[in-house]
């Protein structure tokens, strides 16, 4: 069940953010009511709720910035009918923060949410930055008129927090975000940190590992999908199977060829370099990670145009790819024990 089938929203605080490289105060809505007669609630806690993930929490890191926010979301939950107040502080410390970031301007949002999750309440940050024009028909009146109407794109905040309460007077949180390579939404402004660093080097690894089969397994270095794919199989079987992955031991097993296990490491190098990082040769999986992250890490499904589907789950030495000279088309032969 997604968070905005469970949360009853209480209250609402509004404040524009100026541009992040111009010197300008954040102009906060004098007063606001919710809800209001124009905005349907359900449509309106998808719209705030409707992109956060069920997993993958974040908690504060070690700083000073991270203890001020902390101290600001508990004052939050227990007076929640100051939450304008509160939001005012907020708005004025992500405009403080935008400026040393690529940002843009936008609409800040606070929101205090009844039962986000197992009763507990929620604290929501969001940030709309996107904005669309439409094209409005008012046909109430006898003389239809129209016009040109500028807003915040229905669709999605482009960033956005849920921060629930934990143990000791601390809080977890699910993030969102559109531009998640500009950083100053998560650390510069939110100061987290994924919940477990087991959780995000696995999910380095299986970026690392799915990059070397898109930029070096590629069919412009003449390598046939059908071997990239069950270049991914057989990671997927090995990720699956290990707590712990080793460079060494994850070439012998899955790469088998000196050549590719060469490519593979100097491809780890520039991703390392390429992500301003240092993924150890030996890392602790998580598989809660690996199972959430199968079905983007995985391409089973060789399209062939538009007549049929080759989905590849095995061996790739049962499939093989060929040229047909007299009718001039590619084809695939399949070698299979039995018909289920």
């Amino acid at each position: 069940m997604s968070w905005y089938q469970l949360a009853q929203l209480r209250a609402l605080s509004i404040h524009r953010i100026p541009q992040g490289d111009i010197q300008a105060p954040t102009v906060s809505a004098p007063n606001l009511t919710y809800p209001q007669r124009d905005i349907e609630t359900p449509e309106f806690l998808k719209y705030l709720l409707g992109d956060l993930p069920q997993a993958t929490w974040y908690h504060p890191d070690d700083s000073e910035s991270a203890t001020f926010l902390n101290d600001l979301l508990q004052a939050i939950l227990e007076e929640p009918d100051a939450l304008h107040e509160y939001g005012k502080k907020l708005a004025q410390r992500l405009a403080d923060t935008a400026p040393g970031y690529t940002t843009r301007k936008g609409v800040f949002i606070l929101a205090f949410f009844d039962n986000a999750t197992e009763g507990q309440p929620g604290i929501g940050l969001f940030k709309a930055e996107t904005e669309e024009s439409i094209l409005a028909l008012n046909d109430k009146d006898e003389d239809w008129q129209l016009q040109w109407m500028k807003g915040l794109s229905g669709k999605r905040p482009d960033k956005g927090a849920l921060f629930i309460p934990a143990d000791q007077g601390k809080f977890k949180a699910i993030v969102a975000d559109k531009n998640a390579e500009i950083k100053y939404w998560l650390q510069g402004f939110l100061s987290l940190n994924p919940h477990s660093n087991a959780q995000l080097a696995t999910r380095q690894v299986m970026d690392l590992i799915k990059g070397f089969s898109e930029d070096v397994l590629s069919t412009e270095n003449k390598v046939e999908r059908a071997e990239q794919m069950a270049f991914l199989d057989q990671t997927a079987r090995y990720l699956s199977s290990t707590p712990v992955f080793d460079v060494e031991e994850f070439g012998r097993e899955v790469i088998h060829n000196p050549q590719m296990q060469e490519a593979f490491m100097d491809y780890k190098v520039a991703f390392d370099e390429e992500r301003e990082t240092e993924l150890p040769n030996k890392v602790a999986i998580e598989q809660d990670t690996v199972v959430k992250q199968h079905g983007k890490f995985m391409r089973s499904v060789i399209k062939l145009d538009k007549n049929f589907h080759v989905y590849v789950h095995g061996n790739k030495d049962f499939i093989e790819r060929g040229f047909d000279e007299e009718k001039g088309k590619y084809y695939y032969k399949l070698y299979f024990s039995e018909e289920s």
